[in-house]
């Protein structure tokens, strides 16, 4: 069906919404114990891809069960794009309880909105080790989260800033290995 008017002859409804890609945060493991958290960030483009400057983007919380607060303890946090289209939430803190939870997300502006959710998992058994990677002085982040009853494992390999040493390995430095419980990993061998 077509609209004119307000959306502009010729342009359907749906080309009208704002498209919010998620760009960190997805499937983040929040530390509860430490209560370490990680911001969301996103990207907002029009009907176009073109990014849309000054959106205003909502991040909001569940009310219950795993979730958590932002700085001001609320569980709404609003912010605006900027020029390249470009919003995140600061200061999100988890709270003590572990599992699953989704966080809704909307942007608006000039009369169009979208909508996403991004899932993030709450655990008290998040563990981070940080190695060096050999002689291009990079570094590695090792993620090893424990979620529910220690059914769920999962593990998450990151490269952070810095470089690395383009996948060869050091010979005179062992490889790291990291045992918990009865569950052991290790370098290649």
């Amino acid at each position: 069906m077509l609209f004119a008017g307000a959306h502009g002859p010729g342009l359907k409804a749906a080309d009208q919404m704002l498209k919010i890609s998620v760009t960190e945060g997805e499937g983040a493991f929040h530390d509860t114990k430490r209560r370490l958290g990680y911001d969301i960030g996103v990207e907002v483009k029009n009907e176009r891809g073109e990014p849309v400057a000054n959106a205003e983007v909502t991040f909001i919380l569940p009310t219950f069960g795993a979730s958590g607060s932002y700085d001001n303890g609320s569980q709404t946090y609003k912010t605006s794009t900027d020029a390249q289209g470009r919003a995140r939430s600061l200061g999100f803190k988890p709270n003590a309880i572990d599992g699953r939870f989704t966080v809704k997300i909307t942007a608006a502006a000039e009369g169009r909105q979208g909508q996403t959710t991004v899932s993030q998992i709450n655990s008290g058994a998040v563990k981070a080790v940080t190695q060096s990677t050999g002689s291009g002085g990079g570094k590695s982040k090792l993620i090893l989260g424990l979620a529910g009853t220690g059914a769920t494992v999962a593990l998450l390999v990151s490269r952070l800033a810095g470089g690395g040493n383009g996948g060869s390995s050091n010979p005179s430095r062992p490889p790291t290995t990291l045992s918990v419980g009865g569950i052991s990993v290790g370098g290649p061998r």
